[in-house]
């Protein structure tokens, strides 16, 4: 059996602090937001069993897209 990234408890803590969920205040909307886009991306990790190489290419294309503003 193949342990999913998603459920480890090591990206579980880095999921709630990078959505600021171990942080008082701020916005509690705009963390779940986060925490679901990040956690998200943890599960397609998981789902498409993507490489690192593949990772860093998608990575790569929205940094590109975005420098262009082709997003919106």
């Amino acid at each position: 059996m193949t342990v999913k990234i998603f459920d480890t408890p090591e990206v579980q803590t880095f999921l709630n602090a990078v959505a600021g969920l171990d942080q008082a205040g701020g916005n509690d909307r705009a963390k779940q937001i986060v925490h679901r886009l990040v956690g998200d991306l943890f599960k397609l990790i998981d789902d498409f069993d993507v490489s690192e190489e593949e990772y860093w290419a998608a990575v790569n294309l929205l940094n590109a897209l975005g420098s262009q503003t082709q997003f919106g």
